[in-house]
């Protein structure tokens, strides 16, 4: 699922260097890459915090959100 995230990244930059394109035409890119990050997060989170004992379960969830949050800062 990575490779989507990539393959929009790529894209993304090769748009960066046509001057004249518009912004709407890099609206591809954004959805391909959103699409990869949806499909590699939500597994992601659901294998990290299967783990985690139910009593716990609000505590593991806060941390992964907050490690999530200060990832993509």
């Amino acid at each position: 699922m990575s490779v989507i995230v990539l393959a929009g990244f790529v894209w993304y930059q090769r748009h960066l260097s046509d001057r004249g394109k518009s912004p709407s035409s890099r609206s591809g890119s954004f959805g391909v890459g959103g699409l990869g990050m949806g499909l590699t997060v939500a597994p992601l989170a659901q294998l990290t915090l299967e783990k985690v004992p139910a009593r716990h379960a609000a505590a593991g969830s806060g941390l992964f959100n907050t490690i999530a949050q200060l990832a993509a800062s």
